[in-house]
């Protein structure tokens, strides 16, 4: 939703549910003992689409989402995400407008309540924040046997609340946990978006610029940001895998700095990741050029019976733009990776 149209008293909401880590514990034991005999019996046939931000990962989510066949915890679940079925015996009571908003990100994509989004990290946040949460960086992390089986009570409780049987999930930070998801749901599925490292950091950076100034013009939404552990953008940006220095900190404006972090992230992850079945590479330009195959890949892989989203017909490739001062310190070496992660990426069928 637009996060800077929010009225004084949704902001004091927030704040209330998500500023601590105290009233989310406490809303989620309360869950737990309300529902926790209700959850369904779960196949763990879930799907988790994380990669770095700008590579399509909203897109990929939504058209797996307008399948039908999955549920994702969505705006109207906000802010008391860790209680999904309490609080919406709450709202349900109330008449929530559901009118279309270009989300914040200014990208044409439009977004209402029942927009399925990236909420599940204040789980993580609150149960493993001191794991993996630096103030100047995001860490990998490994969850622990208690968090795990929250983890996999909380998707039992989403699945509940909304009558499925599969979850998805679009959140960035899954890639610093993947081996901890796939021991919560050995059945589950990953994919990993990637896109061409100049055109990817090229956006980054254009909304890194577009988050400092929503940020600095209105600093709830920085606060907002940081409650849901998303640190991508903004004035309190903090990096995947790698601590920021103070100089590192003052090249957030350069087309380099970014670059770098695309390396840093897809290297690492072709070093981590295992040749496993269960966890794919999708090329966005790929997607973008072969929209009807790569969906048949997709589905195949998923055990999806679905027909394509209408949304294929509407997916359109952004390109990269020309450099202002030349190519980027390091693009070779990007591109080495990128050519390493296309050979690992799912095909399109046929």
């Amino acid at each position: 939703m637009a996060i800077n149209q929010y009225t004084k008293t949704e902001k004091w909401l927030h704040w209330l549910a998500l500023s601590s880590n105290a009233i989310p514990e406490t809303a989620f034991q309360v869950e737990k003992m309300r529902f926790g005999r209700h959850l369904p019996k779960d196949n763990g046939r879930h799907v988790f689409v994380a990669g770095l931000a700008r590579s399509g990962t909203t897109m990929l989510m939504r058209l797996l989402y307008e399948t039908g066949g999955f549920c994702s915890l969505t705006y109207r679940d906000m802010p008391f995400v860790l209680c999904p079925n309490s609080w919406h015996q709450i709202v349900s009571l109330s008449s929530r407008r559901n009118r279309l908003q270009e989300r914040a990100h200014g990208d044409g994509l439009m977004v209402d309540y029942d927009s399925p989004e990236a909420l599940e990290e204040v789980f993580w946040r609150t149960f493993s924040g001191t794991d993996y949460i630096r103030h100047n960086c995001l860490l990998s992390m490994t969850a622990g046997q208690e968090e795990i089986e929250d983890f996999r009570t909380y998707v039992g409780l989403i699945l509940f609340r909304y009558g499925k049987q599969r979850y998805l999930s679009k959140n960035n930070n899954n890639i610093l946990r993947l081996p901890s998801l796939l021991e919560a749901f050995p059945n589950a599925r990953i994919l990993v978006p990637f896109r061409h490292p100049l055109a990817q950091s090229q956006s980054l950076l254009a909304q890194h610029r577009r988050f400092v100034r929503e940020g600095c013009a209105e600093p709830f939404v920085t606060r907002y940001m940081g409650w849901l552990a998303h640190y991508e953008f903004g004035p309190d940006h903090r990096p995947f895998l790698k601590p920021q220095s103070k100089a590192e900190s003052n090249r957030t404006d350069e087309l380099e700095y970014w670059l770098d972090l695309w390396l840093t992230v897809y290297q690492w992850l072709l070093d981590r990741t295992p040749d496993d079945d269960r966890l794919m590479f999708v090329n966005y330009e790929t997607l973008c050029r072969h929209p009807t195959a790569m969906w048949q890949s997709v589905a195949n892989r998923l055990a999806l019976n679905a027909e394509p989203s209408t949304g294929l017909t509407t997916i359109k490739e952004s390109h990269a733009m020309g450099v202002e001062y030349g190519i980027p310190e390091g693009y070779k070496t990007a591109e080495s990776v990128y050519r390493k992660l296309l050979d690992r990426a799912l095909q399109p069928a046929g």
